[in-house]
């Protein structure tokens, strides 16, 4: 599976738990006018004790499964890049001033 498409299979696999925590978040900053749908999807998923374990646990960590199966093969060169950023970062110059362009 190519990465592209695993990245829109863990968004897609994402977005449930995204929508719900969305829908929380509205029902505490919109007007009290405003919130019948939030309400609404709110106590739909409250009301199935299935939703909440599948789509807010589940699923989320499926796409961080998925994810890591996808990422395991380039271990070792993620490795490698984090390895010379370290490095790079230990053995850079200090400057005591800032750059000219930056006065």
């Amino acid at each position: 599976m190519n990465q592209r498409l695993a990245a829109v299979t863990e968004c897609l696999l994402v977005a449930p738990a995204a929508l719900f925590m969305a829908a929380l978040w509205l029902r505490f900053i919109a007007a009290p006018q405003h919130v019948g749908f939030v309400e609404a999807l709110i106590a739909w998923y409250a009301g199935r004790s299935w939703a909440l374990w599948l789509l807010l646990v589940g699923l989320p960590l499926a796409a961080l499964a998925g994810g890591a199966a996808v990422l395991w093969p380039q271990l070792a060169q993620i490795r490698a890049n984090a390895a010379a950023l370290v490095v790079g970062a230990a053995s850079a110059r200090q400057r005591s001033a800032p750059p000219a362009c930056w006065r």
